[in-house]
């Protein structure tokens, strides 16, 4: 659940507050939870789940917002797993710098060591996770790195036929076009400018474009119903209201107004 991620902060502020925690359950009389919390080896697990989490939950906001395409979600996802695989190497030479919190507190309490393997096991396990979810052979930019960059591309490479990779030689070598691409301007508004020009490429290109990346727009779809359907606007048509707000589209208010009839008093 994408709920998980957003648990890092509590995590992280359940063991900054530890100390007054335990002296609130002391307090409350309550046995269980003072017992965890004197519990040396579970604060320093608490302390890595805190670190861990706050790490997945950087990655997923660094993957939401506008613009985020497949090729940006595989590039951030291999990034990630190339980390874990160097905090495992990290942690075969008792190094644990990268996890701030489970650093300091084995530091301070001299914890056993056996927690750093059960922590080796989770990255293990989170590694073997993204695998299932991120299975190479479904990897988009196999093939297709000509849609990132098709004037540095390897014809022989790309994924495409040969009308297609003609298409794609000319292109790459329209000097016009290179400068073009090279200017501040998004993918997908490159390959739509060129869809008169080259049509084959133009449309396979976007279509991997446009495809959902993360859930992003879905995320940001639930939460401007909430702002919507309030007691005072619930007469709202919902479909309407939402293409205005999600869209990145700036409507012509004053174009659409002047095509309305102004009402006329009596």
């Amino acid at each position: 659940e994408v709920r998980w991620l957003s648990r890092g902060k509590i995590l992280s502020r359940l063991f900054a507050l530890r100390k007054e925690v335990k002296s609130f359950f002391q307090q409350q009389n309550n046995l269980k939870f003072q017992k965890l919390l004197s519990d040396d080896e579970w604060v320093a697990k608490l302390a890595y789940l805190a670190d861990i989490f706050s790490l997945l939950s950087d990655l997923n906001i660094s993957l939401q917002g506008q613009l985020k395409d497949v090729f940006t979600l595989r590039g951030k996802m291999d990034a990630f797993q190339r980390k874990i695989l160097l905090w495992q190497m990290r942690l075969a030479e008792k190094d644990l710098q990268m996890f701030s919190n489970f650093d300091d507190y084995m530091r301070e309490k001299d914890v056993n060591w056996q927690v750093v393997t059960i922590v080796q096991q989770h990255l293990q396990s989170l590694t073997e996770s993204f695998g299932r979810y991120y299975p190479k052979k479904e990897d988009p930019r196999h093939g297709n790195m000509w849609i990132i960059d098709p004037f540095a591309a390897k014809i022989e490479d790309c994924n495409l036929s040969m009308n297609e990779k003609e298409s794609l030689i000319d292109l790459s070598s329209n000097d016009r076009l290179k400068a073009k691409f090279q200017s501040p301007i998004s993918k997908p508004h490159f390959w739509l400018s060129v869809k008169s020009e080259y049509p084959l490429l133009s449309e396979k290109a976007m279509k991997i474009l446009i495809q959902f990346s993360t859930t992003y727009l879905c995320e940001k779809t639930f939460s401007s119903v909430t702002a919507i359907k309030t007691q005072y606007s619930s007469w709202l048509e919902i479909k309407t209201a939402l293409r205005l707000v999600v869209t990145s589209l700036e409507p012509k208010i004053h174009k659409l107004i002047s095509n309305k009839q102004e009402q006329i008093s009596c």
